[in-house]
């Protein structure tokens, strides 16, 4: 099937969807406006642009996430002022992964500023989450970051953050990286090894 097929076929999918999402969106049931504002992405465009633009100001928390998300797998670049906006007033891993989703290094500085913050025991997973998200985004200038968290006391933040590094690509974390090598967990110590590796390759073939 082409690509102009399927896409078409997309389109056909989300015009059938657009009436049980109205409806849904209209509910005054939270969990059934949640599920709504989820199903969104599979609007025709640019519907469902326009419906998570506006749900992400939505009273409810929970919505505003779900419409975040749509954002970030739609690719809206306009809406990462409202994103980052939103990133201050409430942080939650849901908006951590709609600008990772979207993409835009924009928003490297201000996940690097949660990182700064005193985010251990119950709110490890939130750190984890920005580990993550600064991995998809590939941005170079969060190397330093990403380097200082391969000290981290948990092993599963040491792993993402030898991941992040292998696609954040700055070829000086190889040396931060080979404190890795004697590491209590294999999972990390072969994380380690394989960002290594990858930025070693980098480097060979840099101009």
């Amino acid at each position: 099937m082409s690509r102009a097929a399927r896409a078409q076929g997309a389109a056909s999918t989300g015009a059938e969807l657009q009436p049980a999402v109205e409806r849904g969106l209209a509910s005054s049931e939270p969990l059934r406006r949640r599920a709504a504002t989820g199903a969104c992405v599979a609007l025709p465009p640019p519907l469902g642009e326009v419906r998570a633009l506006a749900l992400v100001k939505d009273a409810d928390g929970a919505v505003r996430e779900a419409a975040a998300l749509v954002l970030g797998r739609l690719r809206v670049r306009e809406a990462l002022p409202v994103l980052l906006a939103l990133l201050a007033r409430e942080p939650s891993p849901a908006l951590v992964q709609a600008l990772a989703l979207l993409g835009d290094r924009r928003a490297t500085r201000p996940l690097l500023r949660m990182l700064d913050e005193d985010q251990v025991g119950p709110r490890l997973g939130e750190r984890l989450v920005v580990v993550q998200a600064l991995g998809e985004l590939a941005d170079p200038a969060a190397a330093p970051a990403l380097e200082r968290e391969l000290a981290h006391a948990d092993g599963r933040l040491r792993r993402a953050a030898a991941r992040a590094l292998a696609r954040a690509g700055r070829t000086r974390s190889i040396e931060a990286l080979r404190v890795c090598a004697a590491d209590y967990y294999a999972a990390v110590r072969q994380a380690c090894a394989a960002a290594g590796e990858r930025l070693t390759a980098a480097r060979r073939v840099a101009p």
